[in-house]
């Protein structure tokens, strides 16, 4: 029994000890300084830093008013460019006569007739694929047509395409269709 109390208290010595060796360091320094770590060294001259890099300042993190000069936006490819120059003011050329013979031709012949607006919008489409019907609207009427027919009188529906339907003039064969986008 006295063996084994022998080795208790070793024990105990050795663990005391570790916990004394361990906590040196903290305990050598706890009249020097409060709050700074020596890292086993016991010496004044001890510097927090690491060699090779900057002290933090946290005076230098205080943003004062005015100060905040903001680079390149991310949100943005390229500077703009500076706006162009105003042209110089430039002086009217004289005027040179006219022929009068040309300007009175031109006067004399009519006006070439202009076809009307497209006063419809291109709503969608509906039905099977080999009797499809277009849906036009003008802000008060609907109408459905069909390939080949004639919308308001002036409009031939000429061919209706997946998001899109291809209108042209009656009186107008020659001008080439115009493609009107669903909503358009």
């Amino acid at each position: 029994m006295d063996l084994k109390k022998a080795l208790l208290a070793v024990l105990v010595a050795l663990g005391l000890l570790l916990v004394v060796r361990a906590m040196w360091p903290w305990l050598s320094n706890l009249g020097h300084s409060a709050g700074v770590v020596s890292f086993g060294r016991v010496n004044d001259d001890f510097d927090p830093v690491a060699p090779g890099l900057t002290p933090l300042r946290l005076a230098d993190l205080d943003l004062k008013p005015g100060e905040y000069h903001p680079g390149r936006d991310p949100f943005r490819f390229a500077a703009k460019p500076p706006p162009p120059p105003k042209p110089p003011a430039a002086k009217p050329a004289p005027r040179k006569p006219s022929p009068k013979p040309r300007a009175q031709a031109a006067s004399n012949r009519p006006a070439a007739p202009k076809p009307p607006p497209i006063d419809v919008k291109y709503l969608g489409s509906f039905g099977p694929e080999t009797g499809k019907i277009a849906v036009f609207g003008d802000g008060t009427d609907i109408y459905n047509v069909r390939k080949g027919d004639i919308l308001k009188e002036h409009f031939l529906l000429e061919s209706i395409n997946y998001e899109s339907a291809d209108l042209k003039y009656v009186n107008f064969p020659t001008l080439p269709a115009t493609r009107l986008a669903a909503g358009q």
